[in-house]
């Protein structure tokens, strides 16, 4: 029999609870959930049966059930083909009407000798399906395994995460799902020992919420509120309490900036849109199609051969069109790495017609999302519509996008349309940097952050490497998160040092020539030498060491956005992670000092 427990009958719970969340490598959340799969939200849904694929009983009927005939039917044509399907396959098919855009069906029996072996693959198998279909969250039943079985699950998540962790991996919410106190037990220990053997990568997520993704209630309305006044609209909580209802902007290694919302990702990138993987390129063109003229039209062809014109040609036919059309051109022969190709006409800009004008871009934008979705595409690219020689200004073309698509989500709850990629010429900065803001309003920052972005990046004063390298006259430093961690006092601090009294400073460099801790006026600079990401904890704590050693209640810490000798900074991620595990490790031990830690930040590429 397939997994023993599965034949038993469910006992349902319709009131989700997640037992825990782990955020492992800085990227992937992998969380223990209390639910009745069946009517889990998510992408996808993972359904191991047995080789016979009898559905009578257990989780499969619970499926069957409320998947409806559509499901029931996937299923039987999958037993009638039975015996020509490998254990170790992952076949998906439609999900009737469960909560999820799909079902991975695989053949597993506990018993079987290579338990380990398959059980592995079908997972690895499953996660790597969901990837590629675009798909951000996959649910993976757990029932009565045993600890063998569900170690295994573990490490090929942990595999699947470490093979996924510098590509663009799509999916990333991975979610063990079971209704059974015992399983969830069992899951709960080998996800804590597997992925967070020493506690890591569970406290960043959190603070780095409450830091970039604070709800503006918590903000002050005046941002030169004294600290402690920031501090008595922040919560009590001696520990960091996780924020899991806030929408997440990318901050790794990659220059891409994203925003998740209600299963669509929204991505803003530099790039050539001619040379972008997806479903569907957006074009902008003329009204004659003409693919040689225009730039972003230019491009595309350029990547994608004489074919596209031919293709355009073909499905233009005799018809003539205005501002406002979109025409669907395959890509059929073409040197793209899309399906389709959307030529779209829009209009000039100008100021006495500016209504009309920006309703036309918007009802295009519409257009081409409602095309993507009937057509059960999943990712879409767009240029920046409007920006180029048609002038319409490049902030109301940014803040149209994201309207629209938000505007498309909340009418298209259930679309199978995943990705949505706006792609700005690397060298038009002015554009990136109106989509920048437009995707932190959307995001919702507070305004008096994103004022202080836009004069930073104005000044182009993004130069806090180092502590030796703060601006002498700079304005006087935001708190952005002011928390206690036990009896150690958090603060993040958009600017640099303010005028305290005394404090260690670090300061990072290269080499061990001169490791002496140095003082200037009553500020002591701690030389801090990092070897890789594995060593910020272990660096971080000897900091904090010293500041006992001083005798010192304050320490800086300013986040690196450059190293002495010219080297790319730490990942941000993984120097939070680091920084913030050193705090909550030292916290633990009974240690005096120091009383309050700064992280000090000028940069606003980090805020």
């Amino acid at each position: 029999e397939n997994q023993e427990g599965q034949q038993k009958d469910l006992s349902l719970s319709n009131e989700l609870e997640t037992i825990s969340s782990v955020m492992f490598l800085n990227k992937f959340r992998i969380s223990v959930v209390k639910h009745n799969i069946a009517i889990h939200k998510v992408d996808a849904i993972v359904h191991l049966t047995n080789e016979k694929f009898d559905c009578s009983t257990g989780l499969s009927k619970t499926l069957i059930e409320t998947g409806g005939p559509d499901l029931q039917e996937s299923i039987d044509r999958l037993r009638k083909s039975r015996h020509s399907i490998k254990e170790d396959v992952v076949i998906q098919s439609s999900p009737g009407k469960l909560s999820c855009s799909a079902v991975f069906h695989a053949k597993w029996t506990k018993s079987d000798r290579q338990e380990e072996t398959v059980l592995k693959k079908i997972i690895l198998a499953a996660l790597s399906l969901a990837n590629e279909q675009l798909f951000t969250s996959i649910a993976i039943p757990v029932f009565m395994l045993g600890e063998s079985s569900t170690w295994i699950m573990v490490k090929a998540i942990k595999e699947y995460c470490e093979k996924s962790r510098k590509s663009d991996a799509n999916l990333t919410d991975i979610r063990l799902v079971s209704t059974d106190d015992a399983s969830i037990k069992t899951m709960k220990k080998a996800v804590k020992q597997i992925l967070e053997p020493e506690g890591k990568h569970s406290k960043m997520p959190a603070v780095m919420k409450l830091a970039f993704k604070r709800e503006k209630k918590n903000l002050p309305a005046n941002p030169a509120l004294e600290p402690q006044q920031e501090a008595s609209r922040l919560p009590s909580d001696s520990k960091v309490q996780p924020d899991t209802a806030v929408p997440e902007i990318n901050l790794d290694n990659s220059n891409d900036l994203f925003l998740k919302c209600d299963g669509l990702k929204v991505i803003l990138v530099k790039g050539n849109i001619g040379e972008q993987k997806c479903d569907v390129i957006v074009n902008t063109v003329s009204e004659n199609m003409n693919l040689s003229q225009g730039p972003v039209s230019t491009a595309i062809l350029k990547q994608a051969g004489t074919q596209l014109q031919v293709n355009t040609d073909k499905a233009k036919g005799s018809k003539t069109f205005k501002a406002g059309d979109v025409l669907s051109v395959s890509t059929k022969d073409c040197e793209l790495r899309c399906k389709d190709v959307y030529n779209v006409i829009c209009c000039n800009w100008r100021a006495d017609e500016a209504s009309q004008a920006e309703e036309l871009l918007r009802a295009i934008i519409q257009k081409c999302l409602q095309n993507a979705h009937e057509s059960q595409h999943r990712s879409i690219s767009f240029p920046a519509i409007g920006t180029g020689s048609l002038r319409f200004p490049k902030d109301t073309v940014a803040k149209i996008f994201f309207e629209e698509i938000k505007r498309f989500i909340s009418a298209n709850s259930t679309s199978t349309l995943k990705e949505v990629k706006l792609i700005i010429y690397e060298k038009d900065l002015a554009s990136y940097s109106a989509f920048e803001d437009a995707l932190l309003i959307a995001e919702g920052i507070p305004i008096n952050e994103l004022t202080y972005i836009q004069e930073m990046r104005k000044a182009g004063k993004v130069d806090s490497q180092t502590a030796t390298m703060i601006r002498k006259n700079e304005t006087p430093a935001q708190t952005l998160l002011l928390q206690n961690i036990g009896n150690i006092t958090f603060e993040l601090c958009c600017g640099g040092i303010l005028k305290k009294g005394s404090a260690l400073v670090v300061e990072y460099v290269d080499n061990k020539a001169n490791c002496d801790t140095k003082r200037n006026g009553d500020k002591y600079y701690f030389p801090l030498k990092m070897k890789g990401h594995a060593d910020i904890t272990k660096s971080f704590l000897r900091v904090l060491q010293k500041c006992k050693e001083l005798n010192l209640d304050l320490l800086y810490i300013p986040v690196p956005k450059q190293l002495p000798s010219g080297r790319a900074s730490l990942d941000i991620r993984a120097f939070a992670t680091g920084v913030l595990d050193s705090v909550c490790q030292y916290e633990e031990t009974v240690q005096a000092h120091p009383k309050h830690v700064i992280v000090n930040d000028a940069s606003s590429s980090h805020i």
